[in-house]
């Protein structure tokens, strides 16, 4: 979810050719292990040696995605152990594509290049696949790591925090985000869908998720850790909230809103109810950010869904009298004032909350 490309999508070829589920667990000791970089020279290095410490029984792949710093260097430096290759600059989703077509392992495992693989829990994502069922996806968790590389508290990644261990219900997964980082993927799955969305320069991750249940897989949890996460002051997309982040939580939430619409199974009021709790948060953000055509195009998503159900039940007459975004304005309003962070001068108060209203 750092960088990104807009293509045509291959969504609607796949739609038409549903999957046929496939049993590859004889080449389950085989792994290709995909790591995209983009201008990460100072972290690059360290995500490849913890690759390389999987051992014989992976295959790494290096693929820079038109890196403007040291990193291709960085990359060079490592021995034949690692394939890597230089393509210009496309994005995330273009970039581990574009690995996933040079590998020859029947699963694949994501390494973003600022983070670290843990090689003893992949080793037990490869385990759990040999006696797993032919459509299931294992992935595991995630823990967090500093700038420093030493180990923080918390990690809001994964799902370790609402499901048990093994198969997560399709409520489940729409609750939170499958980042790339935890899942053992099935090769044919990834190609066959045609990989992730390169339209998609932000949730392309829980946008391939949603796809592949949608078109029979399932996803299992394995609790072990198989990634370490890097949370540092650079260049995350994630952290640059403006106009543009919220138009592609829109346009990856118009899809994955598609997609379940069009499941097989249908989407089931638990699923509808969990989705739109997701889009509800996103859209309340943005309309206390003051972005107001995204924020009420997710509103518009989440009611689609369940109507008002996603809302905090004491603020659903508000919702209806008022409107959800001017709701969520006079409620961003109310806690600035409370908080003092803005005390207006006398005679001044009243015009500056209603220009903010306004907004």
């Amino acid at each position: 979810m750092k960088h990104g490309a807009r293509t045509t999508s291959g969504l609607s070829a796949f739609q038409e050719n549903r999957i046929p589920m496939t049993d590859s667990r004889d080449d389950v000791a085989s792994i290709s292990i995909v790591i995209p970089c983009y201008n990460r020279a100072g972290l690059v290095g360290q995500a490849i040696e913890s690759a390389l410490a999987y051992g014989e029984g992976a295959e790494v792949i290096v693929v820079d995605d038109g890196s403007t710093d040291a990193s291709w260097e960085v990359i060079s430096s490592f021995d034949d152990r690692v394939r890597r290759f230089r393509i210009p600059n496309g994005g995330v989703s273009a970039a581990r594509n574009f690995g996933v077509a040079q590998a020859t392992s029947a699963f694949i495992r994501f390494l973003d290049s600022d983070d670290r693989m843990a090689p003893q829990g992949v080793s037990a994502l490869v385990a759990a696949q040999k006696t797993a069922p032919s459509n299931a996806i294992v992935f595991g968790d995630a823990s967090a790591i500093g700038p420093d590389g030493k180990a923080l508290s918390q990690c809001g990644y994964g799902y370790a925090a609402v499901a048990r261990p093994g198969l997560i219900s399709r409520a489940t997964l729409l609750s939170r985000i499958m980042s790339p980082l935890l899942p053992l993927y099935p090769r044919d799955a990834l190609q066959r869908l045609g990989g992730f969305d390169p339209a998609f320069t932000l949730g392309e991750d829980q946008e391939l998720a949603v796809r592949l249940v949608a078109a029979g897989y399932e996803f299992h949890r394995v609790p072990v850790i198989v990634a370490e996460v890097r949370e540092h002051g650079g260049a995350r997309l994630s952290r640059t909230i403006t106009a543009v982040w919220y138009d592609r939580q829109v346009d990856v939430f118009s899809a994955i809103v598609r997609h379940m619409e069009t499941a097989t199974p249908p989407i089931t009021p638990h699923e509808a109810s969990a989705l739109a709790t997701m889009l509800w948060v996103v859209a309340r953000d943005a309309a206390r950010a003051r972005y107001r055509p995204q924020a009420e195009c997710l509103f518009a998503f989440a009611t689609k869904l369940v109507g008002l159900a996603a809302a905090p039940p004491r603020l659903r007459p508000l919702y209806r009298w008022v409107g959800l975004y001017r709701t969520e304005r006079i409620i961003e309003v109310g806690k600035r004032v409370l908080r003092g962070v803005r005390r207006p001068a006398a005679g001044e108060e009243l015009g500056t909350i209603d220009s903010d209203l306004a907004a």
